[in-house]
């Protein structure tokens, strides 16, 4: 029961909240002359959105100062997924505390390959912005 409350409130959360995504379409031989436009495909994790939340679930692990804290709330991460689909950049754009920070980076940096976006027939680099919570209720 507590795992399904868990996926619950992060399909909630996901849902109502927002995953954003920007293509980068990136010259082969000069990665600095990108530009920045609208993607076909978004980038994918891979079997989709509803194991993205399982795999998140799995292996949040709630930190043991946060927990003392009582901290709850969202840390919004955001990063890139290369046209190989391994994610970098990782970056907390809203933060809750440190230890909670620290958690939601390991747990991207954890996240296998993605499928990568795609415009106009070509792969791209895309940057994606995604919140994960963090609520006591749900990992007691």
């Amino acid at each position: 029961m507590n795992g399904f409350l868990t996926r619950s409130a992060l399909t909630f959360i996901i849902s109502t909240l927002f995953f954003s995504a920007s293509a980068q379409t990136t010259n082969i031989t000069a990665k600095t002359d990108t530009t920045f436009g609208p993607m076909e495909v978004a980038p994918e994790f891979p079997g989709g959105q509803a194991n993205l939340l399982k795999f998140i679930d799995d292996n949040l692990k709630y930190p043991v100062e946060a927990r003392k804290k009582k901290t709850e709330g969202r840390v919004i991460i955001t990063f890139v997924v290369e046209t190989d689909g391994t994610l970098t950049d990782i970056r907390v754009v809203r933060s809750l505390s440190v230890d909670t920070d620290a958690e939601a980076i390991r747990i991207i940096k954890l996240s296998p390959k993605w499928k990568p976006g795609n415009q106009h027939g070509q792969l791209v680099r895309v940057q994606y912005a995604m919140p994960i919570k963090f609520s006591l209720a749900n990992k007691i």
